[in-house]
């Protein structure tokens, strides 16, 4: 895999994390909705620390969140993003590669071990991500990584093999 394209996956597979992320601390129920509610001041410190999120943010703030609502949202985000065009890296192979699947399992498996943690204090994003990726580095989940990189070139090896 391509150093640019590694980089469009983590950069797409942040704004999934800062989607997530907003959704596990500032979602509340009103009414049998669920509503995404940010303090004036922590809409205020996301925007000044990570203003590339800016226009998501905006996006999903007071609205109804539902699954559609954030898929909408993210993919209106990305399409946007300058930098992801400018890589010529179209989004959509980003979302179906292997190396994002894997990536978003991971996040996915690493929330819902850490949920406790998580939900005991309010962590920045960064924390968060500094803590996924220090949990990625464990050999276990080394270990696990390996076994779906294995996998994934037995499926490529037999899919040549069949032509």
């Amino acid at each position: 895999m391509s150093d640019a394209f590694s980089l469009a996956v983590r950069k797409v597979f942040e704004v999934m994390v800062f989607e997530n992320w907003l959704r596990f601390y500032f979602i509340s129920e009103e009414q049998g909705a669920l509503m995404l509610r940010l303090p004036q001041e922590a809409e205020k410190k996301i925007k000044e620390h990570y203003p590339a999120f800016e226009g998501l943010l905006a996006e999903l703030q007071d609205q109804e969140i539902t699954h559609e609502r954030s898929i909408n949202a993210i993919c209106m985000f990305i399409a946007a993003q300058q930098d992801l065009e400018k890589s010529g890296i179209p989004s959509e192979s980003i979302f179906d590669s292997m190396a994002f699947q894997v990536e978003m399992q991971l996040f996915g498996s690493w929330v819902q071990s850490h949920e406790e943690q998580l939900d005991t204090t309010f962590m920045d994003l960064r924390t968060w991500l500094k803590l996924y990726d220090e949990w990625k580095k464990t050999p276990k989940v080394q270990e696990y990584i390996a076994q779906i990189q294995n996998q994934e070139q037995r499926v490529v090896k037999n899919c040549d093999t069949v032509q």
